[in-house]
């Protein structure tokens, strides 16, 4: 069974992601409340991208409270850090999940998942990034 996108929750969805607001306002398992979400994933993660070419930072690094893949996103507590080098970004992903955060980490200039999500259940990798 397919399910088909409701144009108009999925814009209510990423209009209150862009803006980091929520609850959804659909039925948990209504196809309204999918459209939402995915649009409320769509709009939070906008913000991400970065067109300044001479932004020093070139990793985000994201920290949530649940495991990303099975959360509903406005249940998510979210941490932000941003480095500027393969091993700053690695060592604050080790400080996040030393937390008990999941973590990810994205390119700052295209908004691409580079590494993750990390489990804190499971020992810190050796190699992050």
């Amino acid at each position: 069974m397919g399910l088909t996108i409701n144009a108009t929750a999925w814009q209510q969805g990423f209009d209150a992601g862009k803006a980091s607001t929520g609850p959804c306002p659909y039925t948990p398992t209504s196809n309204e409340a999918f459209s939402w979400s995915s649009g409320w994933i769509e709009g939070n993660a906008e913000g991400w991208i970065d067109t300044n070419p001479d932004t020093p930072e070139k990793y985000l690094i994201e920290a949530r409270n649940k495991n990303p893949n099975t959360s509903h996103p406005e249940r998510l507590t979210r941490y932000y850090a941003y480095a500027p080098t393969r091993d700053e970004a690695a060592y604050c992903a080790k400080i996040y999940l030393s937390r008990g955060q999941w973590v990810e980490i994205y390119d700052t200039k295209t908004g691409e998942l580079l590494a993750g999500p990390f489990s804190p259940d499971h020992p810190a990798p050796k190699f992050i990034l």
